[in-house]
């Protein structure tokens, strides 16, 4: 049981991780893109 849940955590501890470098990779693809075409 303890185990199990354990497991839960981490698996959501790196979504969130995997969302947060996403976002920050959108962030500065969108600043680059913004750059070139100005």
């Amino acid at each position: 049981m303890s185990s199990k849940l354990y497991e839960v955590e981490q698996f959501e501890a790196l979504t969130s991780f995997f969302i947060v470098q996403i976002k920050a990779y959108q962030f500065t693809f969108m600043e680059k893109m913004t750059t070139m075409v100005l």
